[in-house]
């Protein structure tokens, strides 16, 4: 596209014919070799659907000559069990399976960004997220 606004390519997992995991990768037009990336697979497992789509939308950002890739994920939280700490230090996301599998992948955690509870509807937090995803 030459309108400025880039690529935008969507990716759906099916097992036995049912949705079970999106990815979407946003590539500007604007110069760079940079683009974005995310995964949601809504049922938590080992991780493995994760890392797969993960490995998918790379593959779209690479055919597309983009090697500086950010990931954007949501993640609920989980005050309780163990967490991967930005580089910073001044925040962390819980080590649920698609923390791991961004980590395995080779991503490190720069940013974090939390939303009070209030505004933790599922439609927010999708516009809230497309938002971030395009930036």
């Amino acid at each position: 596209m030459r309108d400025g606004s880039g690529a935008s390519v969507a990716l759906l997992a099916r097992i036995a014919g049912r949705a079970a995991g999106a990815a979407r990768l946003v590539a500007p037009d604007d110069g760079t070799v940079r683009a974005s990336i995310s995964v949601f697979v809504p049922r938590r497992d080992a991780g493995i659907l994760e890392t797969m789509l993960i490995k998918a939308v790379e593959t779209e950002a690479r055919a597309r000559w983009r090697v500086a890739i950010r990931a954007v994920s949501l993640h609920r939280p989980d005050p309780d069990g163990d967490a991967i700490p930005t580089a910073s230090g001044d925040g962390s996301v819980p080590r649920d399976p698609q923390a791991r599998a961004l980590a395995e992948s080779g991503y490190t955690l720069h940013h974090v960004e939390r939303h009070a509870t209030a505004e933790s509807t599922a439609e927010h937090l999708a516009a809230e997220w497309l938002k971030t995803l395009a930036a």
